[in-house]
């Protein structure tokens, strides 16, 4: 293959998208993490959205 033609396509390819292409793994260990930290943070985060929402004057 040419190497100008595989030096376009790669500009052309956002870099967001040839991460998740060349390193799927990294990708999943985020989306885990994310996962985690989301599952341990949702009850303070809920907690506090219905403490603000009963009591409006402690805005």
């Amino acid at each position: 293959m040419d190497p100008e033609l595989l030096k376009s396509v790669s500009d052309f390819v956002p870099n967001t998208t040839k991460e998740q292409l060349f390193n799927p793994t990294a990708n999943a260990i985020g989306r885990g993490v994310g996962g985690i930290f989301a599952w341990i943070f949702k009850n303070p985060i809920w907690e506090s959205h219905l403490l603000m929402s009963l009591c409006p004057s402690k805005r």
